[in-house]
Order: C-alpha cells, then structure tokens, then sequence
C-alpha cells in the first residue's frame, strides 16, 4: 500500500472516531478537518516544505518506504532508483564505515517508547559518490498487532560543515596535546579554585598520580604525599595573588629530597582571561632549575671559601679597575703599604709603584688579557720606606659583567736584599779576580 493512501486511512479512522466522541464542532478540530481532505498538502506539502531529510523506513520490510524531495534532491537518486534498492538500501546509501553502528542502533529503536526521540549520526553516499554527514532525529510511528516497531520516521540535517570544524578542531586539540604530552617542562591548568583540570607528563611522570590530581588541589596533593604542608602555602598564596590581580607571578619553590639534596623549581601563574576580563583558567609552569642552584651554591661556597683565604692569607690581594684603579684590598694588602682599605680605593696602583717602573707596570695592564702574567717592582709605602713584591695580574669578568683586574703579591724585598747582596759579592769576586790575574801577569813577565 502506498504511504500516502496507508496515511490518509488512518486519518479517516481517527476522524471517524472523531465525529463518534461528538468533537467534529470543535474550532481546532474543524481547522483540522479543513486540510485533512487534501493528503498532498497536509502531508507531502509539508515534508517537502522544511530544510530537512525526511524519510520512513520499514522494519518488517526492511525498506525504505518514504523519501520527501530534499532526500531526493541531496541524494542525487530518483524516488524509483530509492524504491528500487529494496532490503539493499541502508547498505547502499549508507557509508560501509558506520553500518555497524547503524545495526547497533536498530536494536535502541525496537526498545524505544513511543514517545522517545532518538538521535544519531552518521554517513550517507550520494550518487555521485560523495559522503556527508547526517544528524537524524528518529521517531516511532507504528507498531505491528505484537506492538512490535514497524516503522520509523527519521529526520535528518546535513552537518558536514560542523563535523569538518569538530575534525579540525580535534586535530587541533590532538595537535597541541602532543606538544603539552611532550614538552621538557611542567605545565598545569587549574581552575579558578585551584583544582587541577590537567597534568603533563612532565608534572608527574606517574599517570595514576595525574589521574588522581584531577580536581585536587595543591593542599590535597602535599597532604596526599606527606609533605610539610607549610611548603604548599607559598604556591598558594602565588595562586591567590594571580586570581586578585588577574596578572602572571613567578617564584621559585623548594623541599629537601630524600638524598638530602633540595629540589628547586622555578614555577610561574598566568590567567587566561575572556573578553569580559573574567579568569577563564590558569595555566602553571614550572622548570627544575636543581642543577642551576646547587651549581651556584657549590660557587657560593667556593667564593666564600677563596674570599676567607684573600681576606685572612699572607697575600696581598688587590682588585683594580683596567686602568689601576683601587677598589678592593685584604688586610695583607693595608699592612705591607701602610694604608688603610678606606685610602686605597681612593688611589691608583700606579701611585704606589716606583716612578721608574710606572711605565713598565702601566705596559703590563694593557697588555692584559685572560693569560696571567708576572712582575717585580718596588713600591713606595705611606712611611716612604721601599718595598719590593712579586705581582701575578690577571683579567676577568666579574658578576656585573665590567672587566677587572685581579692581582696576587707578595712581599720579596728580603729576597731582593739578599740577590742585592750576592750580586755585590759576586761584582767583589770578579774584581778581586780580576786585580789578582793582572799582578799575576805582571809578575810571570817580569
């Protein structure tokens, strides 16, 4: 029976019960009356009228029974070429891909209620071989005398386009997990409470442990771990400052390790804000800079080693500025001269040297570079006496980056005395020789 003559019997019956209830004089039931005569309008007029796919399917008959003529016209098939494909028609115009779910869902719409709306998606192929993705609301309209479902209407829109922006934006989403799963650095999203919405790897290797993280909070965590809670409080209160002032906030965290080593973290806040300036998220940084800090505290340790040994050694140690100025000495330093800190960082190394050997020692300090170098010269000390040291000057970089000179001295004046001394006795040797071979000469002559 055609589906139109099968729908206007039962609305002949139902106007017949109509009429039976004495209802055929109410205003909504005779507007009713007035268009029910004419099936085409009511029916076709109607299905063909709304942007949609529209289609009747048969369960008994595993047919298709109805197509309205968007179906028709999108497919690209004629109402015969959809009659024609018989029991085959899912098969054909359906995408093979979703068939299973299709058969899936057939076994939801014998269990539905009548009253039920079902919803699914999935792929049609057109005659022209294209697929497009369909979004079909299904409705049961008739059950057999077991009240079994007999057929079905569905209603069906084209949302191709939006599966395209969901794909992209899911590659997109896949796209950017990858480099979130993969990057060296912790990074964390957390709501406007605090509680964690997601975990890299590098946060937590352990994917239980970022499992469990989720909707906790930095308390829960160092609560869960048995850690001093007072370690949470800094990054909390990081947190708080970033919610109030809605701006970034760095700082560094740390907690001693089992190993008694500390493990330093360098951790930074950022809200994510819409458009109305409203706190959408806050994305957690951090990076393990243990290496850095324990490197600078080895440093610390050897500079304030190497400073107790210049500070309380027997060597005279000086800081300079490239052209000789004075900016640091030891307490060596003040006793061989004479002055005291205070007056030789008013002064320039080259007022303590000789003024012969100004020259010499001015030549050596542009002549400087990170190769060390040694000299000798005598010095003037505040009570005019003359000192002779030994000086090794080296340049380098201090922490603010300005070039320095660095020297190491120590007083040879009793050496100098002393080679003083054997260079005389060796000047009275060769004279002495020389006073003696002459008479010696002399004498063999005569």
């Amino acid at each position: 029976m055609d589906i139109q003559q099968e729908w206007w019997n039962r609305r002949m019956r139902a106007l017949q019960a109509i009429e039976a209830a004495g209802l055929d004089t109410h205003p909504d039931v005779l507007s009713w009356l007035e268009i029910l005569p004419d099936r085409d309008s009511f029916f076709n007029n109607l299905t063909d009228t709304i942007p949609f796919l529209v289609y009747i399917y048969d369960l008994e008959k595993s047919t298709f029974i109805y197509f309205n003529r968007q179906f028709i016209e999108f497919t690209g098939y004629s109402r015969e070429e959809l009659y024609s494909m018989g029991t085959d028609g899912f098969a054909i115009i359906c995408h093979h891909e979703d068939m299973p779910n299709l058969l899936a869902f057939r076994r939801e719409i014998e269990d539905a209620k009548d009253d039920e709306v079902l919803k699914l998606g999935y792929r049609i192929v057109c005659k022209s071989g294209e697929a497009f993705w369909l979004h079909s609301q299904i409705k049961i309209i008739a059950r057999n005398k077991s009240g079994e479902v007999s057929q079905f209407m569905g209603v069906s829109q084209d949302i191709s386009q939006i599966k395209e922006i969901e794909d992209l934006l899911i590659r997109q989403e896949n796209l950017y997990s990858s480099v979130l799963e993969y990057i060296p650095t912790d990074i964390a999203v957390l709501d406007i409470e605090g509680k964690y919405r997601y975990v890299n790897p590098s946060g937590k290797r352990d994917p239980e442990i970022r499992k469990w993280m989720l909707g906790k909070s930095d308390a829960d965590l160092f609560a869960h771990r048995g850690r001093d809670e007072k370690l949470s409080l800094q990054r909390i209160e990081a947190f708080r400052t970033t919610i109030e002032t809605k701006k970034s906030i760095q700082f560094e965290d740390e907690w001693p390790l089992p190993d008694s080593s500390i493990k330093s973290t360098l951790r930074s806040y950022f809200p994510v804000l819409d458009a109305q300036q409203n706190i959408l998220m806050v994305i957690g940084y951090g990076m393990d800079i243990s290496d850095r800090r324990n490197s600078e505290r080895k440093m610390m340790q050897r500079e304030l080693k190497y400073k107790y040994l210049v500070e309380h050694g027997t060597d005279v140690f000086l800081q300079m500025d490239t052209d000789g100025s004075i900016n640091h000495s030891n307490l060596p330093a003040n006793e061989l001269s004479g002055y005291s800190s205070d007056l030789l960082t008013q002064m320039n190394m080259l007022d303590l040297v000789r003024v012969d050997y100004r020259e010499k020692v001015k030549a050596a300090f542009a002549s400087l570079s990170q190769q060390a170098i040694y000299l000798e010269f005598p010095i003037k000390t505040r009570d005019g006496s003359e000192k002779w040291i030994g000086q090794n000057l080296q340049q380098y970089t201090d922490e603010d980056g300005q070039l320095v000179i660095q020297s190491l001295a120590r007083d040879i004046t009793d050496n100098k005395q002393v080679l003083v001394q054997l260079e005389d006795k060796k000047l009275r040797l060769e004279e002495a020789f020389q006073i003696g071979k002459i008479g010696s000469f002399d004498l063999f002559f005569d």
